[in-house]
């Protein structure tokens, strides 16, 4: 899971913004790491709560958890 995030978050903002928008995001919503959909499903929701691209990215990333298994609803 964590691997298919942070490769969209480099593609789209480059390596050194990727990575750190992936660590303040992760930090953020209180994870270490992304460990399944519902993870992903906060991240996603983190993201999206930004505004702009990163609530593009963000839209797409919650659309992959619920399709993974993730509760419609965050916890």
């Amino acid at each position: 899971m964590s691997d298919h995030v942070m490769e969209r978050l480099v593609h789209v903002f480059g390596r050194a913004r990727g990575e750190q928008l992936y660590a303040e995001t992760l930090e953020s919503i209180g994870l270490s790491d992304i460990g399944g959909p519902n993870d992903e499903m906060r991240f996603a929701d983190a993201l999206i709560g930004r505004g702009g691209l990163h609530e593009a990215i963000g839209r797409s990333l919650r659309v992959r958890a619920l399709l993974h298994g993730a509760s419609r609803a965050s916890p």
